[in-house]
């Protein structure tokens, strides 16, 4: 078996394993989903019919009614039928794609160590810039995982015309390319296991140039590399003179990458500004007077200047953070939470400790009644229940008896 048919089954096995692991079955997730209902309404009938719970289950019973009739009609309308996988591609046809790089590129090479495919393209010229040949690499482990290709594709100048770090504008100090709006077609490609279209669209990217998304213009390449320095974040070549120098990271950034604190008005760049918690305000690590105690975010010196804190530490808070007694409105951190805050006596939930202490319910509370009345097992409760839903409950009067006049036919009152 020769290299380019050996090359092609392992693609297809690549191509067919990962195709076989999208497809999984079993139930659809609507069907699941109303199955699901229908056990948990089960349930909850079998729990009223040991507690006695005669009406509850009624209410109940009527919901697994309507859940059984919508669980019906989705077993009807869909289909459990296992979807046909995706046609993998056959080794014949990458077996002629590898073979139609001899034509388009003039042969291939293979590294066997790094297992890597790699063809060598016509020089390049951009804008009258000579950036010469390039050598394009394509790692087979790509085809079990096509998403490894957005930052993973890589390719060589042979013949470099570098301006700065780069020998492209669209390609890294180190090789990466940046695929830009390619990236789909590229992915989709190694998904098919298409060959050669992946190295005919970045032969057509290293063909191509487009000045706002370039790592370094080519109108200045190579003449003010010395003046030109790459910034920390995006990577873009700019001017000394227009760069910005960060004191807090001591890195250089374009002018794109900084901005100014909100507070204190000091150029920072993008990655040493923070965002206060409380009111989103962007400012420099110098103006954050401190962090929340919980979750550690920052807080601007207005937010913190305003926080009251924690009522037990003085520790500062964010507002997501902050637990509050329900009655005084204490604030309070969540070590601080788990010992202050507690049930009253008469079960009100949410109470710091002086709260409890002063529970004006608590003296006047019948013994087994709680803030919110008597519980149902309480015999008071349960003799006004039988007075309510039996016997005319104390304090309303019964409705008159009404009868009816034989000769006139209108009721009259008794």
């Amino acid at each position: 078996m020769n290299l380019s048919l050996r090359l092609a089954t392992r693609i297809s096995d690549f191509v067919a394993q990962r195709v076989a692991t999208t497809h999984v079955l079993g139930l659809p997730s609507r069907l699941h989903s109303c199955l699901q209902s229908c056990m948990i309404l089960h349930s909850k009938i079998r729990k009223a019919q040991d507690k006695g719970f005669a009406v509850a289950e009624k209410i109940v019973h009527k919901q697994l009614i309507v859940t059984m009739d919508r669980l019906k009609r989705q077993a009807e309308t869909i289909s459990l039928s296992p979807p046909e996988p995706d046609k993998a591609p056959g080794v014949l046809d990458i077996y002629a794609d590898i073979k139609a790089l001899e034509e388009e590129f003039g042969g291939y090479k293979w590294d066997h160590e790094r297992e890597t495919l790699s063809v060598t393209t016509d020089p390049v010229t951009l804008l009258d810039v000579p950036l010469g040949p390039f050598r394009i690499d394509l790692k087979l482990s790509h085809f079990k995982i096509p998403t490894n290709a957005d930052s993973g594709t890589h390719v060589d100048a042979l013949d470099p015309n570098v301006s700065g770090e780069h020998f492209h504008p669209h390609v890294g100090a180190h090789g990466a390319v940046c695929l830009g709006d390619g990236a789909p077609s590229i992915r989709r490609a190694l998904e098919d296991g298409r060959v050669l279209d992946y190295f005919i669209i970045l032969k057509q990217l290293l063909n191509s140039y487009d000045r706002d998304g370039a790592y370094t213009i080519l109108e200045n390449w190579g003449e003010d590399a010395e003046d030109r320095i790459d910034c920390s974040d995006c990577g873009y070549a700019t001017l000394m003179d227009e760069s910005m120098y960060c004191d807090c990271c001591s890195d250089s950034y374009c002018d794109e990458c900084y901005g100014s604190c909100e507070s204190c008005e000091e150029v920072v760049c993008d990655g040493c500004r923070r965002t206060c918690v409380t009111c989103t305000s962007s400012v420099c690590a110098g103006c954050i007077q401190a962090n929340c105690k919980d979750c550690g975010a920052p807080l601007c010196e207005t937010c913190s200047t305003n926080n009251e804190g924690c009522g037990g530490c003085s520790g500062m808070l964010c507002e997501r953070c902050v637990q509050s007694c329900s009655s005084c409105s204490t604030q309070y951190c969540k070590s601080c939470a788990s010992e202050e805050i507690g049930d009253c006596k008469c079960d009100k939930p949410g109470q710091c400790s002086d709260c409890r202490e002063k529970c004006d319910f608590c003296e006047v509370r019948q013994p087994g009644e709680s803030y919110l009345g008597p519980p149902k097992e309480h015999p008071e409760f349960e003799k006004a229940e039988t007075q309510v839903f039996g016997a005319p409950a104390p304090g309303f009067l019964p409705e008159p008896a009404v009868q009816e006049n034989e000769e006139n036919c209108e009721p009259t009152t008794a």
